[in-house]
């Protein structure tokens, strides 16, 4: 989890009354022990890592809390349909080829639009849960608010999901774009489903 981006995620944890955390990514355990300082439970925390030992090391440190060695597709097609929970995600799963994935495909290389149609269709009372994306900077689209072309290299940028994005959940959240950090698209329940 974005450090910079914790204090508003405290704030959206209170505002619905979210109870779980799922997380995409656990790397060095941060965004876990985040959750578990503002009050989540560790047996409400679940995390994946594609870095077995990523995943391991933060299993030895929440050893209550869900966290399983595969991507993050894997992940929430197991866990999703047992969740009824009021639930934060945070979505951080993208470039495998920095955990030396060498053949990674354009859906593992940014799964977020599948991750999202998988909290839809998978995950009871998912129209009351806050979704939280990171990296929003990498969508080349010009319509993306915080995409400034020739920034980073090439390599990051993914084109054709903004669409996706923005139409997913539209029928039960709201989306903002934070520029906070790398970029962060939040998903918050529309008024008529609290």
């Amino acid at each position: 989890m974005t450090e910079l981006y914790v204090t508003p995620a405290q704030k959206l944890t209170e505002k619905y009354n979210l109870t779980a955390l799922v997380e995409t990514g656990c790397y060095q355990c941060a965004g876990l022990n985040y959750a578990k300082s503002i009050g989540f439970l560790e047996s409400n925390l679940y995390s994946c890592d594609i870095n077995t030992e990523f995943a391991k090391k933060a299993k030895s440190i929440m050893p209550a809390a869900t966290i399983l060695p595969t991507e993050s597709i894997s992940f929430l097609t197991q866990i999703l349909p047992d969740l009824s929970k009021q639930t934060l995600f945070w979505l951080d799963a993208h470039y495998p080829l920095h955990y030396g994935i060498l053949n990674e495909t354009p859906i593992e290389k940014m799964p977020l639009s599948n991750e999202i149609m998988l909290i839809k269709h998978l995950k009871k009372n998912y129209c009351n849960d806050v979704i939280i994306c990171d990296d929003i900077r990498v969508i080349a689209d010009i319509r993306n608010p915080i995409y400034k072309p020739g920034e980073i290299s090439e390599y990051y940028y993914v084109s054709g999901i903004w669409d996706e994005l923005n139409s997913i959940l539209s029928d039960t959240h709201d989306l903002s774009i934070d520029s906070v950090g790398e970029g962060i698209a939040v998903f918050t329940p529309k008024e008529t489903n609290v």
